[in-house]
């Protein structure tokens, strides 16, 4: 109601996520290796890691938790009679950065099924701080994940918080290649915050990149300035 008041026709939001109450019991280990191979940037040893996982995901219902997921939101949405000729919701799937390995591939994995599945939900997304210590240690190995899950699921589109970073918050080299993996090798169709472009690698190249494959940017004013203290004249969109 306060969104159509505001004149508002469109909005995603993240709502609830599907949870998958698997438990890998050798997951200490397999967290340990996936870490060891991202630091070499091994992907080939890590999606082959992924290939056994989620084998064993399947064979435990992921996709039965991610269509129950889907029928609750439907269901959800049917109730309070969310669309009409003037405003339209849709629901994005997140994970939350700071799970350890296996557990994020394990709800990624079901997230990815469930937007595949839903016209509701229209895309994939990962919070929480970007700067956080599981956040910035995994950061690559998270990108590995989606990128994976995009050849699985190419139909499927996903957001990613990237570059919410700044000056001072990180050491200076973190702030020079999460957009860039973000699109180049994540593949996200658009990113969130962006703020450490100017001292991402080659920044005008890959600003151009994001040009010719129309890769948007969400610029996330109030979240900028609480999280990172970045507002006004200090802010990208100038």
């Amino acid at each position: 109601r306060r969104a159509k008041a505001e004149n508002l026709s469109y909005i995603e939001t993240q709502f609830i996520r599907p949870k998958f109450s698997l438990k890998i019991n050798n997951s200490d280990s397999l967290n340990k290796k996936l870490r060891q191979a991202a630091a070499q940037k091994d992907s080939q040893f890590i999606f082959a890691l992924f290939d056994e996982l989620i084998h064993r995901f399947d064979t435990a219902g992921a996709a039965d938790t991610a269509l129950a997921f889907n029928e609750r939101i439907s269901r959800q949405h049917q109730l309070l009679q969310m669309d009409d000729d003037s405003f339209t919701m849709r629901y994005q799937n997140f994970v939350l950065r700071f799970m350890e390995p296996v557990e994020l591939f394990k709800h990624l994995y079901v997230n990815f099924i469930s937007a595949g599945k839903s016209p509701l939900i229209v895309g994939v997304n990962i919070v929480s701080p970007e700067h956080g210590e599981v956040s910035m240690q995994d950061y690559w190995l998270h990108m590995a994940m989606y990128n994976y899950l995009h050849r699985r699921f190419p139909d499927v589109k996903y957001a990613l918080h990237a570059g919410e970073l700044t000056s001072g918050l990180v050491a200076p080299e973190e702030l020079t290649w999460h957009i860039n993996e973000a699109v180049r090798f994540a593949g996200a169709s658009r990113i969130g915050h962006g703020v450490d472009m100017a001292w991402e690698k080659d920044s005008r190249s890959l600003l151009a990149y994001m040009k010719k494959e129309q890769i948007a940017v969400e610029i996330n004013l109030s979240s900028n300035e609480f999280i990172l203290g970045v507002k006004e004249d200090r802010h990208p969109i100038s």
